[in-house]
Parts: structure tokens; C-alpha cells; sequence
């Protein structure tokens, strides 16, 4: 049965615009699901922020930072995607019903834009690191209009988190609204602060930047 033919969810005032998450899964079911891949999502975050620290510890190089900061956007972002496709209710993928509640429902569709967004600044910086570097005639990665590019990525992902609807309640609303404010105006930050050249001396590296390509030589 289509999830919006549900008479649970028929009555629901607001069916217009997302269906009653019991119409697809069972009680409880998705705010466990939805737990477990906060907390997925959340451990994967933290070795980018783990990568950063042994960076300014000394431990680890400008460019391992970047690539470890990658790699945690990329998994996160992608493992965001197949949960709202995939995970959140395997149950339901061969008939053809998570599909119809990810195109209808605003949270589901808000986390699909922020996984694309995440994706898009880890590869950036994994670009960064492995082909930041001008080749002879061939494109740099360091140009700061790359650097804007990343920020204007992750702010973003900020400003969908000010405007995410919740199924948790006003406390998920408050947490999601503080972090949005924090990744919006820490991304805006550090874009300001690179291209000003103000950045810190760890967060500097020795191969020109300002320019897209490399004439050679």
C-alpha cells in the first residue's frame, strides 16, 4: 500500500507537505534508525576533527589534515545519502517506498542537499592536498577561489540546519538550529581569514596559490 494512501496519514494536518514517519516505519523505528546515524555521521566528523588536531600537535602535515578532513566529509555525506535511501528503511527499498517518502518529505530532501554538499567540500579538499600542487601547465587546487567554493559548501549545509524541520521535537530544533549557526559563521570565518591571508602559519602552505594555472616553464 502507498504510504500516502495510509488513513494515518490521510488525517495527519500537515500530510501535504511530509507523511507521518509511523506510516512507514513501525513505532519507535525511525527515531532509533535516525539515532544510530547521528551517531554514524557524528564518529566519522570526529576523525577530521582528530586529523586536525595531530596537525596542529605537529603530528601530522597541512596535507594529511586535508586529506583525512576529506575522506570524514566524504564518508559522512555519502553514508548520509544511502541512509535516507538505503538504510533508513531496507525493508522498503524494493518496493519502491523509502524513494516515495525521500521525494516527499522535507527532512529527507534537506538531507539529501546537505550529503551532496558534504561530498562536494571533502573532494575538495582531498583535491586540495593530492592535486594542490601546480603540474606543469596544469590546473592548482589552491587557488583561493577554491577555498570559497569549500566554504560556501559547508556554510551552506549551516544554513539548511537553521531551516531543518524536525520530527524529534523542540530539542532536536535547538540543537540543529545552534550547530547551523556555528557551521555557517565558522565556515564564513575561515574563508574571510584565508583569502585575507591572516590565516595562521599552520593553516599555511609553501606553494602559490593566487593562481589557477601554472604556465610552464
Amino acid at each position: 500500500m502507498d504510504v500516502a494512501s495510509n488513513p494515518a496519514n490521510a488525517s495527519h494536518p500537515s500530510c501535504e507537505l511530509h507523511f507521518v514517519v509511523e506510516g512507514l516505519w513501525g513505532p519507535g523505528v525511525y527515531a532509533s534508525r535516525s539515532q544510530t546515524a547521528h551517531k554514524v555521521i557524528g564518529c566519522m566528523l570526529l576523525v577530521g576533527v582528530l586529523g586536525w588536531a595531530a596537525h596542529i600537535m605537529q603530528s601530522a602535515s597541512l596535507e594529511r589534515a586535508y586529506v583525512i578532513s576529506g575522506m570524514s566529509l566524504c564518508f559522512a555525506g555519502s553514508y548520509l545519502g544511502l541512509w535516507v535511501l538505503i538504510f533508513s528503511a531496507p525493508e522498503h527499498v524494493l518496493d519502491g517506498l523509502v524513494w516515495s517518502y525521500a521525494e516527499r518529505d522535507l527532512v529527507q530532501q534537506q538531507h539529501l542537499a546537505i550529503s551532496c554538499l558534504a561530498v562536494t567540500g571533502g573532494v575538495l579538499e582531498i583535491l586540495w592536498a593530492v592535486c594542490g600542487s601546480p603540474q606543469r601547465g596544469g590546473l592548482s587546487f589552491r587557488h583561493d577561489g577554491w577555498h570559497v567554493l569549500w566554504a560556501m559548501n559547508e556554510a551552506m549545509i549551516g544554513v539548511l540546519f537553521l531551516i531543518h524541520p524536525q520530527h524529534s521535537g523542540p530539542r532536536g530544533v535547538v540543537i540543529h538550529t545552534s550547530l547551523g549557526m556555528c557551521m555557517a559563521y565558522a565556515a564564513m570565518f575561515l574563508m574571510v581569514l584565508v583569502s585575507s591571508d591572516a590565516a595562521p602559519n599552520m593553516m599555511k602552505e609553501s606553494t602559490p596559490k593566487n593562481t589557477f594555472y601554472k604556465a610552464g616553464v
